[in-house]
């Protein structure tokens, strides 16, 4: 079943991150009059993204971000997160494209627990840095959390970053 949004809702929606409904609305786009999801981003405020209500797939790519309880809770339990890994960089790929896709922040930071221990492992054997798609998933799965955790514990990108690396670090 499709979830229904409302104005003033906090939503993670794909690349753009963490948003806030800020009116739903009829427009016409290209001759094609519909209802809209206007949404803001959290952390960039000088853009407007149009999502139509009845968009096919929304329900993958838009959901209502975590609470703060939620984020807590993943602090405080950062220990039992296993890391997400594979040997295999393609398998790997494929794997954390679903976790992206996915959202779920019990599973991205099983990811990103997963590729700092491949970083810091490559850093102790004085070897290459981690492939470009692992740096690149990395850091969409870094923006996630980072923003979720920022947003719903009402802090700083900075502040939500140092707050989840302490937690990993702690975790092993």
């Amino acid at each position: 079943m499709r979830e229904v949004f409302c104005v003033n809702d906090s939503v993670f929606y794909g690349v753009h991150g963490v948003c806030v409904i800020i009116d739903i609305t009829r427009r016409e786009f290209g001759g094609k009059t519909q209802e809209y999801y206007v949404l803001t981003p959290a952390f960039s405020k000088h853009s407007t993204i149009f999502v139509p209500t009845d968009s096919p797939g929304i329900e993958n790519r838009m959901r209502k971000t975590a609470a703060k309880k939620e984020i807590t809770e993943l602090l405080d339990n950062m220990k039992d997160v296993e890391p997400e890994w594979s040997e295999h960089a393609s398998e790997r790929k494929e794997k954390y494209a679903e976790i992206l896709k996915k959202g779920g922040l019990k599973d991205i930071c099983g990811m990103i627990k997963a590729l700092y221990d491949y970083k810091d492992r490559l850093l102790s054997e004085n070897r290459k840095k981690m492939y470009a798609s692992d740096e690149k998933q990395l850091a969409e799965a870094e923006k996630v959390l980072f923003e979720e955790a920022a947003f719903a514990l009402k802090t700083d990108l900075k502040t939500a970053e140092d707050i989840i690396k302490k937690a990993i670090h702690k975790s092993k």
